[in-house]
């Protein structure tokens, strides 16, 4: 028997069963999220001036498909040159992909495809004459 702060006492058969209907009703909760990836997440960054570069944390990529959705988004040019590149962190920080883009004042979404499965990557950018936004994410 434990006793309660007011000294009821309480069973320890009692105190299992709220513990196991507790335990049910939250990983159900925490548990619950996008079923496209596990675990799914968003890592993002921002840069201002004078800072160029940017740096979004690890994320897995999505569990069945291997991928990462890669959104650039800019600001405070006509014209922006981007360089993004995306590492394999689990993998010693080898090169997984990259490339440059030249974007307008609107942000661009694409995937990179083929990534392994339970590793980490990073993504970072830098922009020569602009703000940049970066966001890796592993569901849609």
């Amino acid at each position: 028997m434990a006793t309660h702060g007011s000294g009821t006492r309480i069973s320890f058969r009692r105190l299992t069963a709220a513990g196991i209907m507790a335990s049910a009703f939250l990983g159900t909760v925490l548990v619950a999220g996008p079923a496209s990836a596990e675990p799914y997440g968003t890592r993002s960054c921002n840069n201002a001036p004078p800072l160029i570069s940017c740096g979004a944390g690890t994320l897995e990529p999505h569990s069945s498909e291997r991928w990462l959705e890669v959104k650039l988004n800019p600001s405070g040019a006509l014209v922006c040159h981007v360089r993004w590149d995306l590492y394999d962190i689990s993998n010693n920080w080898s090169w997984a992909a990259g490339g440059t883009k030249y974007l307008a004042t609107s942000s661009t979404t694409f995937k990179v495809y083929n990534l392994t499965v339970g590793h980490q990557y990073r993504l970072e950018a830098v922009s020569d004459n602009c703000m940049l936004s970066i966001r890796l994410r592993n569901w849609t």
